[in-house]
């Protein structure tokens, strides 16, 4: 996923996304269905010009494996060469048998 939005592939990360997502940004409404999330990430990624990566720090599966949970580091690059880094995390929940984005929060 990290990968796909520094290549800026809108396509590849909405296929991640489950029939009803929920992002939660700073500063920002909550983002609810799929919809709501594609117009957000376009005019995320037509806006943001550096870069972020983010890997995972811990994940966790339900017992009966229909959900998990992951939560990590993400890294901004700045255009003027600063960094920030902040954390995430995602809710994971199997749809017709692939893992799906339910929820996605960072700060």
């Amino acid at each position: 996923w990290s990968a796909m939005y520094g290549n800026r592939d809108a396509h590849r990360i909405m296929a991640l996304m489950g029939s009803t997502p929920v992002i939660i940004a700073p500063g920002a409404a909550p983002l609810v269905g799929r919809d709501a999330v594609s117009d957000g990430l376009a005019a995320d990624l037509a806006n943001f010009d550096s870069s972020a990566s983010w890997e995972p720090i811990s994940a966790t599966v339900s017992d009966d494996g229909s959900m998990a949970f992951d939560y990590g580091k993400v890294t901004v690059s700045m255009a003027d060469g600063s960094t920030t880094e902040s954390f995430y995390l995602v809710v994971w929940q199997k749809e017709g048998g692939e893992w799906k984005v339910a929820a996605d929060m960072y700060q």
